[in-house]
This record gives structure tokens, C-alpha cells and sequence, in this order.
């Protein structure tokens, strides 16, 4: 994402970011009870259900867990804060999927492309957007971003224009450095999933 504008008018279309894929469509579908957002620090203890008898939460700390009868079965790693989530099918194939926007230290997890050295890597905490779904009775990732140069102050996944698919609607800015993973919303911006990452729609200023 950078600062240049798009409108819709010219159905101009700019991948929002590198992201890795993993394919997901053998996998089991959501049953989606309740659609739930949390944003900032006004997410203390807000969940909602992903499946009967599951229930997705994050904490004053940045840490969301997926509990199923009081059994924890999956919870984000210690080192990320998961600033803000929705439950929704934001790659339009039908499947259900937990989307994040995650802090984190460094643009790539354990694999990443063979020409960044370790050395060259930007090891700072940045702001990343991600895709989970449940498959196979595991929450596995399905496409995953690196640093944002612009990060996701809010999002939300919806059906915007009426053409049957979702769309990602972010307000998105720059690094507040003032404060930890905090964003200073300069733009509004509408994303869609196509083949495997996310293109810009339009973009406008705030």
C-alpha cells in the first residue's frame, strides 16, 4: 500500500501486499453464529463464536484464543498483538475466515523468500493483515502479509457495492511512534480478493 490514489471510476487495480498462500479449499467450512469487530484497546475480553461451542477472544493483551468447551485449541503466538478481527469470507470462495490485523516483529515468519538475508530483513514491529480458516479441525493460515508500509488503523469485510462479493474496506495511515501499535488513519481504502492477494479498488483521503 503506498500514497498514491485510485479511484473507482478507472477500475484501476494494485495488489495490496506480498503475502504467503496456503490452500485451503478441502478444508471444513465455518458456521458463523455472530459477526463480531474489536478495535484499539476497547477489545479487553470481546468474543464471538467461530463454530457451536467455540469461541474467539482476544485479551487486553493482544492475545486471541479460540476456546471449545473451556478448551483452549488454538491461540496466537506470544509474540504478535492481534489489534483488531472479523469473521467473514473475505476471499470470497465461500469458506469462512478469521481475519486479522497483527503487530509483529519482523516481514516474514520461518520461511522466507531465498534472496532476503538475515541480515537484510527489517526486524522492526510492523503491522500485518492475515487470513485464517478452520480446516481439518485446525485453524490454519491462508494467506499471510508482510510489513505494511501503510498500516490497518480499522477494517471490515462486506458487500459494499452489491456485485455478491465481499469486499476489505480498511482505513489505513502511517505509524504512530508515539505510541506501540498504534496508526494514524490518513485514507480510506476498499481491497478485493483476487487469486491469491488482495488488489486496491479506490483509495481516498480521509
Amino acid at each position: 500500500m503506498n500514497g498514491q490514489k485510485h479511484s473507482l471510476q478507472n477500475n484501476t487495480h494494485r495488489k495490496l501486499f506480498h503475502g504467503a498462500a496456503c490452500n485451503n479449499r478441502n478444508g471444513a467450512s465455518l458456521t458463523i453464529l455472530v459477526f463480531f469487530t474489536i478495535a484499539g484497546v476497547a477489545f479487553a475480553l470481546a468474543s464471538t463464536k467461530l463454530q457451536a461451542k467455540q469461541i474467539v477472544k482476544v485479551d487486553g493483551n493482544g492475545k486471541l484464543t479460540i476456546t471449545q468447551d473451556s478448551k483452549v485449541i488454538w491461540s496466537s503466538p506470544d509474540e504478535w498483538w492481534v489489534d483488531d478481527f472479523v469473521i467473514a469470507d473475505s476471499t470470497n470462495d465461500g469458506i469462512q475466515n478469521l481475519n486479522m490485523t497483527v503487530w509483529k516483529k519482523g516481514s516474514f515468519g520461518p520461511s522466507k523468500p531465498f534472496w532476503i538475508s538475515e541480515e537484510k530483513e527489517d526486524k522492526s514491529v510492523k503491522n500485518h493483515f492475515f487470513v485464517y480458516t478452520f480446516a481439518n479441525g485446525e485453524i490454519k493460515p491462508v494467506w499471510q502479509s508482510s510489513n505494511l508500509s501503510n498500516p490497518i488503523c480499522e477494517f471490515e469485510i462486506g458487500n459494499r457495492d452489491g456485485d455478491g462479493k465481499n469486499e476489505l474496506v480498511t482505513t489505513e495511515g502511517e505509524y504512530d511512534l508515539s505510541v506501540p501499535h498504534k496508526c494514524i488513519g490518513k485514507y480510506k481504502a476498499v481491497w478485493e480478493w483476487k487469486e491469491w492477494g488482495f488488489y486496491n479498488v479506490s483509495r481516498d483521503k480521509l
